[in-house]
């Protein structure tokens, strides 16, 4: 029956019977019935590898189709609509090649969100991969217009995160080769973050297996450090703190980036330089010499007290980091000549940016900044700071109250009751930026995979945020509904309202059960958000 089938479809030449075959074929892919949807993906696949028929007029639809099929769980399928498709890209010509993009990458996205954050079966096969579309991405990295090239660095970019790292790693020379090339070209800066980007998911998806590019992929990202464009380097301040990862010899890097960070003239070009330190210590922190380190916590203390916001912030967030692989000895001095140093008299920039480190160093190095011979200390330091006049000061005491908070829910127990008041003095507060914040923290310390806090616990914290629902500040009013969801574990059931609603006085219980009518039950059944929290992370 197949012969016979075959020797029909392969003798249709005409435009109308192609249109018919294909397009019943790609219908009865689409059938419920796994008989009805193997067959049809073993004919176009005899179809589309066999024809001497010109089916480029049919090109996106069958391209379509046939990527649609990558979801399917029938290996058979799964094989057939692979090789059909590989048939197809590999005789199309660079023309035919750069006008499918676009569709690709819509088909890409199509499938991707199918697959709901799985991996595509489709691009996991073993020994084929992703080989069936590469040809496409990569004459649109080469030789595309910016527009195509941009497309199609993004869909390449799509495609390592719908792929295994096994499956990735037979194309990791063809990926990478276009992709640093272009990158060393003269072209526009969102084709440049484009390329970037992909590659940082190259990076974090495969790491050990882009070794051999290690030496040109550092010379592309430092080189994307000095670029104008802020995009850029804050893509490429990601791509380092990715490669990093796989380095051996890391102490050129970080004198590289220290010795730029001296040097430079430029504030914006420096604060992403920063940033890059930041995080590449965070990748190899524990890797690089220790004289190195402590001269880069030598220029980073002397930068806490910089006049301008966004290098102070940047120092700040990058010597919390530091916190992490201190020696005891340097981490103790840090800690008492400086971030837990008396403040009076002191300049309020000095102030601030001390203020900043010590709370993101709870962030990142909770175990060591919370351990029993700094805890009272730092917990003091950080409540003083959230009440401290100026604002920005407050806010970052207020970011470490947070942090803390998660500490405490991480490690199983309650929350000190100094923490638990303050936290309710700051949502009354009379500033919205105060309050806001405050939201911020709670609700970024409950999300869902934490335990919950007591119910007695929750309780004062909950009426105050039931009070900011009538906030006279929209935000103010967002926030404090996120905050509750997420306090009261609503994306996971009703159990802790329940418990909560049981011990509420009655007025705060009808406030609660208005503002559940009005808009608690309906963010609980939506995603909660992933907004960055820490503001020492440029954006």
């Amino acid at each position: 029956e197949m012969a016979n089938c075959q020797s029909v479809i392969l003798s249709v030449e005409d435009d109308a019977g192609q249109r018919i075959i294909i397009e019943d074929l790609l219908e009865a892919t689409r059938s419920p019935e796994l008989g009805m949807r193997q067959a049809a993906a073993v004919i176009l696949n005899i179809y589309c590898s066999k024809t001497k028929a010109d089916y480029t007029g049919h090109l996106k639809s069958l391209v379509s189709g046939l990527i649609r099929l990558f979801n399917d769980t029938n290996p058979v399928v799964l094989n057939e609509s692979w090789d059909a498709l590989n048939s197809i890209t590999k005789k199309l010509d660079a023309g035919n090649q750069l006008a499918l993009i676009e569709d690709l990458h819509k088909d890409i996205r199509i499938v991707g969100n199918e697959a709901k954050g799985e991996h595509v079966p489709g691009f996991c096969i073993p020994k084929k991969g992703v080989t069936s579309i590469l040809l496409v991405l990569r004459e649109g990295v080469l030789t595309g217009n910016p527009e195509q090239k941009e497309e199609a660095a993004k869909a390449l970019g799509l495609v390592i995160k719908l792929t295994s790292a096994e499956a990735l790693k037979p194309s990791v020379v063809s990926i990478t080769g276009p992709l640093i090339r272009i990158l060393g070209d003269r072209f526009s800066w969102n084709v440049k973050v484009a390329l970037l980007e992909t590659l940082s998911l190259l990076l974090a998806k495969v790491e050990i297996a882009l070794k051999p590019f290690l030496p040109q992929l550092q010379t592309t990202f430092t080189k994307a450090l000095q670029d104008s464009n802020r995009a850029v380097r804050l893509k490429a301040a990601d791509a380092l703190g990715k490669l990093i990862v796989i380095h051996v010899k890391v102490d050129p890097l970080f004198t590289e980036l220290l010795n730029g960070i001296r040097s430079s003239d430029d504030s914006a070009i420096r604060d992403t330089m920063l940033q890059a330190l930041r995080f590449v210590t965070r990748g190899a922190g524990a890797k690089v010499d220790a004289a190195i380190r402590k001269n880069i916590s030598t220029v980073l203390l002397g930068m806490l007290g910089h006049d301008e916001d966004a290098t102070r912030m940047a120092s700040a967030g990058c010597l919390a980091e530091l916190c992490a692989f201190l020696s005891e000895e340097e981490l103790s001095t840090v800690l008492h000549q400086h971030l837990l140093a008396d403040v009076s008299g002191i300049d309020w920039m000095v102030r601030h940016g001390r203020s900043l480190a010590l709370s993101v160093a709870v962030s990142v190095a909770p175990s060591r900044l919370c351990s029993s011979k700094y805890y009272n200390s730092v917990q003091e330091m950080i409540l003083s700071n959230a009440t401290a006049d100026r604002i920005p000061i407050a806010v970052s005491g207020i970011r470490g109250m947070g942090f803390l908070m998660k500490y405490h829910m991480e490690g199983g127990g309650d929350l000190p009751p100094k923490l638990s008041s303050l936290f309710i003095k700051c949502l009354q507060n009379s500033s919205s930026d105060i309050k806001l914040v405050a939201e911020k923290m709670i609700w970024w310390a409950n999300k869902n995979h934490l335990p919950s806090l007591d119910p007695q616990t929750i309780k004062p914290i909950l009426k105050a945020l039931l009070d900011n629902t009538k906030d006279k500040n929209t935000v103010v009013r967002a926030y404090s509904d996120q905050a509750i969801v997420n306090l009261l574990k609503m994306r996971a059931g009703e159990e802790v309202l329940e418990a909560v609603s049981k011990i509420l006085d009655a007025a705060s219980l009808e406030l609660l059960n208005e503002s559940c009518r009005r808009s608690l039950k309906k963010l609980a059944g939506q995603a909660d958000s992933d907004e960055q929290i820490d503001d020492t992370i440029l954006t």
